[in-house]
């Protein structure tokens, strides 16, 4: 996964993206999910999260709100739901398809937006990864941003309950904070299994996913449909989630 992450990190600065420019991942829970969210953190750049479940007017503001100079999407068909309003009313300079085939997207409502899949950002960034580790002239013209603790890593949106969703500006440091001290509270070891069905690009769900992988643990995505039959089959030591759920479940 270490590999794969690097690789994405590659790609997306093949195509163009600078450090502390914002790149939206709208997107649901998948394993692409994480690369892709890890991939932008790693290069310099700032990930703009949500899910694919939010209204399409809230998701324009999002974007433009924050900014974003590029989409990474879930899908397909979660893109056609948004290409409308989003051709006619934003900025791309990239769209980035984590599942799914270029050729399900609707046709003509990219106008030129250069697309690409999830395995091909991948292989981009392979191919110059292998180019800077066998040339010594790739090597010597290729720069790195280091990237600090307070820099912005992420902006989470809020709710928007009481007006437009407002984002909140969270730092390499923040995230860091809960990785070295969440074992306080939950003192996993390595092989222990987590069950998570919160969102991904939710601030406590994604605390406690970058916590169970920086301690070795494993993590299982559920959904609410699945949940019962889930924990009856993995049998986790922790499950990740709210008030709400355990009401539900007894």
């Amino acid at each position: 996964m270490e590999q794969e992450i690097l690789d994405f990190t590659e790609g997306l600065r093949v195509i163009g993206v600078n450090p502390e420019e914002k790149v939206a991942l709208f997107a649901d829970n998948s394993c692409r999910w994480l690369v892709a969210d890890q991939g932008i953190m790693a290069m310099g750049a700032i990930n703009v999260v949500r899910g694919s479940r939010s209204a399409v007017e809230e998701l324009l503001h999002i974007y433009n709100h924050s900014e974003s100079v590029g989409l990474v999407v879930d899908n397909p068909e979660f893109f056609n739901r948004l290409a409308g309003t989003f051709s006619s009313k934003s900025t791309m300079r990239f769209l980035v398809l984590l599942w799914g085939e270029k050729a399900w997207l609707s046709s003509g409502e990219t106008h030129g937006v250069p697309i690409f899949s999830y395995k091909e950002i991948i292989e981009l960034g392979r191919e110059s990864r292998v180019a800077h580790i066998g040339s010594h002239d790739a090597r010597q013209g290729c720069k790195y941003e280091i990237i600090g603790s307070d820099d912005i890593a992420t902006i989470v949106y809020t709710s928007g309950t009481t007006g437009n969703p407002k984002g909140v500006m969270l730092t390499h440091k923040n995230l860091l904070h809960q990785i070295e001290n969440l074992w306080d509270v939950v003192p996993a070891e390595a092989g222990d299994r987590f069950l998570s069905m919160l969102p991904t690009w939710h601030v406590y769900e994604r605390a406690c996913e970058y916590f169970t992988f920086t301690h070795g643990i494993e993590q299982v995505y559920t959904t609410v449909r699945n949940l019962k039959d889930d924990l009856r089959h993995y049998q986790p030591q922790y499950l990740i989630s709210v008030p709400l759920v355990y009401e539900t479940l007894y």
